[in-house]
């Protein structure tokens, strides 16, 4: 239900994207990713409540929907025509792979450190990977798609 909620905030974030540029929202995303990751997992860890998991989680994917929607426009302005499927692709099933080991990397922190809210360290990496990808990536908006 809070998937279905969020994807009725994405054309807002696609609307920001055309207006600001694709890497401004992408990097305000990772950065708000990073600054709420801490508060979100001691609200669901305390929850007792489902209706207040349901409503964190809905912030969680408003703000996800900043880091795809302009992921895709972004994606097909990085590639030329000529590897366009395969780059996009390939970043897309990386991305598949490191989503899908997330739960056994915070199984193991979790394990590893003793405290339920460890998996918070997965989220502030991948949130900095995502900040210095970004950050490196050339400006694309208003430019011709490479041939």
């Amino acid at each position: 239900m809070c998937i279905a909620l969020a994807t009725f905030t994405y054309p807002w974030a696609g609307k920001l994207t055309d207006r600001y540029d694709r890497r401004p929202i992408l990097l305000a995303s990772y950065i708000i990713f990073a600054v709420i990751a801490w508060p979100v997992f001691a609200l669901l860890i305390a929850a007792t409540n489902l209706w207040v998991v349901g409503a964190v989680y809905l912030v969680f994917m408003f703000f996800t929907g900043w880091a795809q929607v302009p992921t895709w426009p972004l994606a097909t302005e990085l590639f030329p025509a000529s590897v366009r499927y395969s780059g996009i692709a390939i970043g897309y099933n990386l991305g598949v792979i490191i989503g899908g080991i997330t739960p056994l990397v915070a199984a193991a922190l979790v394990a590893g450190t003793g405290s339920r809210t460890s998996p918070v360290y997965w989220i502030l990496a991948v949130a900095l990977i995502g900040v210095i990808t970004v950050a490196r990536l050339p400006k694309t908006a208003s430019k011709p798609l490479p041939a």
